[in-house]
């Protein structure tokens, strides 16, 4: 239709595939004007001719008042792939029929509202799904030129970010016959780091092959690779070594996923651990003469912060199974298998048998075999079957109060890592993550690790510091160790020498970043940025490994007048002073002393003619009784405590080989909340 009038215009070519016609322009009038161009195979499939004929067809669709203006674009008989590159405003573009075709048939439009590209049955193209897609569109980059590092595009310190630029143009071989090859484009991008955790980098894009029409698809498929370097410039992601933190093409650590049905792994992703501040490039490039659109979607995730800090506080049940003295036998199966370290030094107690309630310290323990080894104390060698605990690290008699004797106490935590681990969504499903799935891999201690991944440090923030030569001597902010991990989810800690005292243990997630950031380029890797993820709640506890004292009377250990209560000691009547000469009647008398408040106090009776008290042995001497100090919610910073019991034993019971009257020898001992007794030499006697 040409001024109101229709007219058909003939393209003339001749046998070689000369065109007369290179451009036809078509321009509308004002109003809403409807335009439609057809693409006929016959450009393409012409018989005899060395190449596909085209030409450029120019749509101006003029001014427009009221209505909008409208293109339709047929791609006629055999399908073909159609390049639509949005122009800089909405309303003008190009678009190309068949871009991999010998030559291609292009549209250049300006003044169009409306576009519509469709088949010769009026069907919009991608109706169907993977291979049969027949429509690209490329929207404007508004980040050119970004080719390098120093021209990279600013993304900025954001948790997320989402963008949808293109790779394109492709490269070029040598067009020029000059030996000369002309890059493709490639995009960078500059990424600030705005918490320690992960950074996730997800590039998605439709690779399309040879249509099921045999006619070309994108270059080289339209095939997208991403990188990640630090901010020297090396590279950081796919690493030459596992773990590769996300391959290019099935090239990382676990297979690629394929979430579209088709034929191709599209898709790459990397993640990598990452620290706050740091600076990381990404760049996105076309394999080969690959152009095609695609969406960035990065994502920087904060790292889990450790929770439910415990003192290791399981108690060990269990059974002789072997026996081969007094002091060594053999345990039946110890759960929760503690380690050596955990088990030497604590208090093993029979709870059957005939060393029912005697009780010795472990000195070896052997968890291979379950052989166990104890100080010499008790009466009896134990028979198999003998049932038995041993106290855990928090020692005394609680296993939950975090008082402890223990100095290299051991601790357990939780972390909720399968996000680390297991990738998102942080269980076992291994189709849910874009790409591929991308663990960061667990480093452990108690060293500082180095190789990239999370590791778990413990601070001690307490005002008592470590025992001198140990990690934190000055410093609350440097950790005493780095955890180990017992099964995914819980870690363990065993901590160096603590002084006595008050101690607040915290732990952090240590992300250690693959990058080179010391400057030599030559040694990428050689320093790894490091930083601390958030601090965990403190878990407080108490260090004593000091004994505490106890004695009779309400003097000093030095008193020889006072212990016995003097409703017990009886005298002659009108001879005041027989009253408080410790000389009783009463054959089942009460005393009194004082020691550290809380701690249990034990009275024995000296039985075996060896002068000082022996609480343990074959041949130890009786224990009476216990009893507690009172008040009962103190601890050794109240060290004057009061205690009174009453034996229940007849002390002229002659089936105890007590002589009827006479002198008895009493002793006094007192255990405090971490499990801490009064030696044996250090006993008040009376």
């Amino acid at each position: 239709m040409v001024n109101g009038t229709s007219e058909t215009d003939t393209v003339v070519i001749d046998g070689w595939g000369d065109v007369t016609v290179e451009q036809a322009s078509i321009v509308g009038g004002s109003g809403a004007d409807l335009i439609r161009t057809t693409v006929s195979d016959v450009f393409f499939d012409r018989a005899g001719l060395l190449f596909g004929q085209s030409m450029v067809m120019s749509v101006d669709g003029g001014p427009n008042l009221i209505y909008g203006d409208r293109l339709v674009i047929v791609d006629d008989g055999t399908d073909d792939l159609v390049l639509y590159r949005k122009g800089g405003t909405d309303d003008r573009g190009t678009v190309t029929v068949g871009p991999g075709n010998a030559e291609p048939f292009e549209h250049v439009f300006v003044g169009i509202e409306r576009l519509d590209i469709v088949d010769e049955n009026g069907t919009r193209l991608n109706q169907g799904v993977g291979e049969d897609a027949r429509l690209v569109v490329f929207k404007p980059d508004p980040f050119e030129l970004n080719d390098d590092r120093f021209t990279a595009t600013v993304l900025g310190a954001n948790e997320t970010v989402t963008i949808d630029p293109t790779i394109d143009p492709g490269g070029l071989a040598d067009p020029f016959g000059t030996g000369q090859d002309i890059p493709g484009d490639e995009d960078w991008y500059r990424i600030e780091a705005v918490a320690t955790g992960t950074l996730d980098l997800q590039v998605f894009f439709e690779e399309i092959s040879t249509l099921s029409s045999g006619r070309p698809g994108l270059p080289d498929n339209g095939n997208l690779d991403i990188f990640v370097y630090d901010i020297d410039g090396d590279l950081v992601a796919p690493r030459a070594v596992a773990p590769v933190f996300g391959g290019n093409d099935g090239t990382g650590d676990n297979p690629e996923l394929n979430v579209d049905g088709d034929s191709f792994a599209e898709d790459e992703r990397i993640r990598i651990p990452i620290v706050a501040g740091q600076t990381y490039f990404l760049r996105v490039a076309g394999v080969g003469r690959a152009i095609n659109n695609y969406s960035v979607t990065i994502v920087n995730t904060a790292a889990p912060t450790p929770f439910d800090l415990e003192v290791q506080d399981f108690i060990v049940h269990t059974s002789v199974t072997a026996v081969t003295s007094a002091t060594q036998f053999t345990a039946g199966a110890l759960a929760g298998a503690p380690a050596t370290g955990e088990l030497i030094g604590k208090v093993l107690a029979f709870t059957s048998g005939v060393l029912q309630g005697q009780r010795s310290t472990v000195t070896a323990f052997n968890p291979a075999t379950g052989d166990i080894t104890v100080a010499p104390g008790f009466t009896a060698v134990p028979a198999i079957g003998d049932q038995f605990l041993i106290q855990s690290v928090d020692t005394g008699r609680s296993n939950t109060d975090d008082v402890l004797r223990d100095n290299t106490p051991t601790i357990v935590f939780r972390l909720d890592d399968g996000f680390f681990l297991q990738d998102s969504p942080g269980n076992s499903s291994s189709s849910t993550p874009p790409d591929e799935i991308i663990p960061i891999p667990f480093r452990p201690g108690p060293a500082q690790p180095t190789e990239p991944g999370y590791a778990i440090a413990i601070f001690d923030e307490g005002a008592t510091l470590p025992a001198p030569g140990n990690a934190g001597d000055n410093e609350v902010q440097e950790p005493l160790g780095f955890a180990t991990q017992i099964e995914p989810g819980l870690y363990t800690f065993t901590t160096p020498v603590l002084n006595d005292g008050t101690h607040f243990l915290t732990a952090r997630v240590q992300m250690i970043d693959p990058s080179n950031t010391d400057g030599d380029t030559a040694q990428p890797g050689l320093q790894p940025m490091t930083g601390w993820g958030a601090r965990s709640a403190a878990l407080e506890i108490g260090v004593d490994t000091a004994a505490p004292s106890a004695w009779f009377g309400r003097l000093n250990a030095a008193d020889t007048t006072q212990g016995l209560d003097a409703a017990s000691d009886s005298g002659a009547v009108g001879l005041r002073e027989t009253f408080s000469d410790r000389i009783t009647n009463d054959v089942t008398p009460t005393f009194y002393g004082r020691a550290e408040a809380n701690t249990v106090v034990r009275v024995y009776l000296e039985t075996n003619g060896t002068a000082g008290l022996q609480s343990l042995g074959p041949d130890r001497d009786l224990f009476l009784g216990l009893t507690v100090t009172s008040p009962l919610d103190g601890n050794d910073q109240f060290p004057g405590g009061e205690w009174r019991f009453t034996t229940t034993v007849d002390l002229n019971n002659p089936t105890l080989g007590l002589p009827r009257d006479g002198l008895r020898t009493l002793y006094v001992t007192a255990e405090d909340l971490a499990g801490n007794v009064t030696p044996d030499a250090a006993a008040d006697s009376l």
